[in-house]
């Protein structure tokens, strides 16, 4: 896999070649760099809610493109931005924590996207649910008004090259473990190998999900869910249980292994309910924020092992894939040659809405001068109309042009771009106001 990885590293240089100005970055924390105590704190902080609540009370963060990424082994923000002040704000959410913060620019930073999308940087190599979270990320943060054009474009281009990759190359995407579910899984039964161990699975979310979907029953002995629902895709009710009848079904149903995923915020397991517990007890707790309260680890009998604890039982792969860094290093190579023509379009389409504004702004108070008696009210009844005819005249060759610098049509984009500047270029003053 490090040969992989150093392939995609090799042709960095190729991939941002035509985008000199790129303001792109990522700044984050993941399960190589940081605690597992830390990054859960960072995900209760660093939400798309969070930092959309923030961009809305930052002036510094108005202009910028934003997508935040968190899982289990990773919190990170993606940005498009063009002052170091952006950057600096950013950071500022990671300040107060312990954490070894990364910051990659320009194309590391779409590189690294890339290679996490894939699943090259995960605690199980090629696992398949971080691509559906990158995506997930993607929305969430269009959703609260915090992405656009360069985000949207970057996170689709990595999911469609990842999803690509994974399609095309079986060997790497089919592989015995591509889940954390389903390495913990195989490290139970090696565990216990002598035995069929009975299992509790807390959680009814994708990782359960694929736990339940990827069981091999014969392994086991008797498997029970703890939910709030009372069906999860097909499990029967009958072994469905409640999450605060854990400590009794535990207790009950003489429960040898607990398997917990949920997106608590705080505990559902507490070292009070299992004081009691006369026999072994493993439990495995993949959730970030954690759901077992860390003292259930210091009860005896009771082995508690989180995902920084698994780090080295379920780890890395380390096979090699060439085809694979070639793949995502084209999918980086497209995206960038995007980046560089909308770098040389979106300024053009600033500058012109900024010439319109201006005039909007003379003639207006050219226009209201002649006209001393009218009301405040019928004052902002013309600026408004005088807003929204520049808004309605730039609306479609602005969307138009955007169009095509997601196509194919970047050469015409560009050729439309050349004319307009030469149309709308002079520098000649307006003298329309004083005629």
């Amino acid at each position: 896999m490090e040969e992989t990885l150093s392939e995609i590293d090799s042709l960095r240089e190729i991939a941002f070649a035509k985008a000199p100005t790129s303001s792109l970055g990522v700044i984050g924390a993941n399960f190589k760099t940081t605690r597992i105590e830390t990054r859960e704190k960072l995900a209760k902080k660093i939400t798309a809610e969070n930092v959309a609540k923030l961009v809305r009370e930052d002036a510094t963060l108005a202009n910028c493109e934003i997508v935040v990424l968190s899982t289990c082994n990773r919190t990170e923000i993606y940005y498009y931005a063009e002052e170091d002040s952006v950057v600096n704000c950013l950071k500022k959410l990671f300040a107060e924590s312990d954490a070894d913060v990364y910051h990659l620019r320009a194309e590391q930073a779409a590189t690294h996207l890339f290679s996490v999308a894939a699943g090259l940087d995960s605690l199980v190599v090629g696992e398949a649910q971080i691509l559906s979270q990158v995506n997930d990320a993607s929305k969430q943060s269009a959703e609260h008004g915090i992405s656009g054009e360069v985000m949207s474009r970057l996170f689709t281009k990595a999911f469609e090259t990842a999803r690509n990759v994974r399609d095309c190359n079986p060997a790497f995407a089919k592989r015995t473990n591509n889940s954390v579910s389903d390495a913990v899984l195989e490290l139970v039964t090696k565990q216990y190998s002598n035995k069929k161990p009975n299992v509790l699975l807390i959680g009814s979310g994708k990782m359960i999900r694929l736990a339940i979907s990827s069981i091999e029953r014969s392994k086991l002995g008797m498997v029970v869910v703890a939910a709030r629902k009372k069906e999860i895709d097909g499990i029967k009710s009958g072994i469905v249980v409640n999450l605060t009848d854990i400590p009794r079904t535990i207790a009950e149903s003489e429960i040898d292994v607990v398997i917990t995923a949920t997106s608590a915020q705080d505990y559902v397991v507490r070292a009070i309910d299992l004081q009691d517990i006369g026999r072994e007890l493993m439990i495995l707790d993949i959730s970030v924020p954690r759901n077992v309260d860390p003292n259930v680890g210091k009860i005896r009998n009771v082995t508690l092992l989180n995902l920084d604890d698994l780090k080295d039982r379920i780890g890395t792969q380390h096979d090699t894939f060439p085809k694979v860094g070639k793949e995502l290093s084209r999918g980086v190579s497209e995206f960038s040659s995007w980046l560089a023509d909308y770098e040389e379009i979106a300024p053009l389409l600033a500058k012109l809405r900024k010439k319109a504004e201006t005039i909007r702004g003379e003639e207006l108070s050219n226009a209201l001068s002649r006209m001393p008696n009218l009301t405040d009210d019928q004052k902002a009844i013309i600026e408004k109309m005088s807003e929204r005819l520049i808004r309605r005249f730039l609306h479609e060759p602005t969307t138009k042009l955007k169009h095509l610098s997601r196509t194919e049509g970047n050469q015409k984009a560009k050729a439309y771009a050349e004319v307009i500047s030469e149309l709308f270029s002079s520098d000649s003053q307006n003298r329309a106001g004083n005629e």
